[in-house]
């Protein structure tokens, strides 16, 4: 563990000998539901450009659960990060 001082306030930090980046899974678990801020992880793109690709229906629908929370089915999301350019949205 290292600290610094910063004015009156010492600060620690921990290094950890494993990186957590390849600890990640590679796909969100199937079955359920998840907000934008749980899947951008996922995305190569920005959260703009999802918009498009949702608004054009060439990415999985939306679900609003309320006013001010929208969710996305894991297992759509995870079909459209298989194959982008194949997927469709049924309905």
């Amino acid at each position: 563990m290292k600290t610094y001082e910063v004015g009156a306030h010492k600060l620690a930090v921990h290094h950890s000998p494993i990186k957590q980046d390849h600890l990640k899974p590679v796909r969100l678990l199937p079955g359920g539901l998840s907000r934008f801020n749980d899947i951008q992880p996922y995305l190569p793109i920005c959260r703009e450009t999802w918009r498009l690709l949702v608004n054009g229906l060439r990415a999985p629908q939306p679900i609003r659960m309320s006013k001010r929370c929208t969710v996305w089915r894991n297992d759509e999301v995870n079909a459209w990060l298989a194959n982008p350019a194949a997927f469709s949205v049924e309905g």
